[in-house]
């Protein structure tokens, strides 16, 4: 009975030895690391793009080039001869005798080319008669009776044609001459004629159109749009996961169970 007593005794100071023991090493070993996960404030710098978008106006000059129609006239010159006659004298007249009867007319010869009187007379009533033909001076000669030479004599002729040209510019006298005549009157049918030409200037205008291409200036207006991009250089502060070391003892440890880390 006593020998159980004292073996029971034994026991739970074997058991209370042991454990002081295990209390001791749990106690005495080192502080060991364990890693959490932890919560922390830090401080983020972020780049922000920032677009702007400018628009500028701008003009220039441009030189565009048009049809257009233009109505224009060209004008052309040229030498003619150009003929010209003129009758002077057509008549018929009676010539009495110891008589005789003229006619006269002023002939300029300037800028005329070809020029010549020409005519003829024929008698009708009556055998013959003369014709002289005189300038002013001859004519005046033989009015006086003096000695001179006529363009035309026809002597005593019934009927006669005659050309002569004028050589200057003067009065030229047709005379019918019945003066040797002293029984028979005349009747004479007489036609005197001028003719000559002259160089004169033909203009003839042609009305015409054409196209032409010609230069206009025009104002061009133009948008310009350009678009610029900035960095912004912001902070803030945000939470953050890390991870953290802590050191506990292995009592700690074992006591919570390994839950040594820091609630969230």
């Amino acid at each position: 009975m006593s020998g159980q007593v004292q073996a029971k005794k034994s026991y739970k100071k074997y058991v209370l030895s042991t454990f002081a023991v295990v209390i001791i090493i749990l106690a005495a070993t080192p502080i060991i690391p364990v890693r959490c996960i932890a919560k922390e404030q830090a401080l983020i710098t972020t780049v922000e793009p920032y677009a702007n978008v400018t628009t500028n106006t701008r003009q220039y000059p441009t030189t565009v080039y048009k049809e257009r129609t233009e109505i224009f006239q060209t004008t052309t010159s040229w030498p003619q001869t150009a003929p010209y006659q003129q009758n002077l004298v057509d008549d018929k007249v009676a010539v009495e005798t110891m008589k005789s009867i003229y006619w006269f007319f002023f002939v300029d010869v300037l800028g005329k080319q070809n020029l010549k009187i020409f005519g003829d007379f024929s008698v009708e009533a009556g055998r013959d008669i003369i014709l002289y033909v005189f300038d002013q001076k001859g004519f005046n000669s033989w009015a006086s009776g003096g000695a001179t030479t006529p363009y035309v004599s026809s002597g005593k002729v019934g009927s006669y044609s005659f050309t002569f040209y004028p050589d200057h510019t003067d009065n030229y006298y047709f005379i019918l001459d019945n003066r040797y005549s002293i029984l028979t009157n005349k009747v004479v049918s007489i036609s005197v004629t001028l003719a000559y030409e002259t160089v004169v200037t033909r203009t003839q205008t042609l009305t015409t159109t054409r196209t032409v291409t010609v230069p206009e200036t025009i104002t061009t207006t133009v948008f310009d749009t350009r678009t610029i991009t900035t960095q912004t250089v912001t902070t803030k502060t945000v939470e953050v996961d890390v991870n953290r070391t802590n050191y506990v003892s292995l009592i700690e440890y074992m006591l919570k169970g390994g839950k040594v880390c820091p609630l969230p």
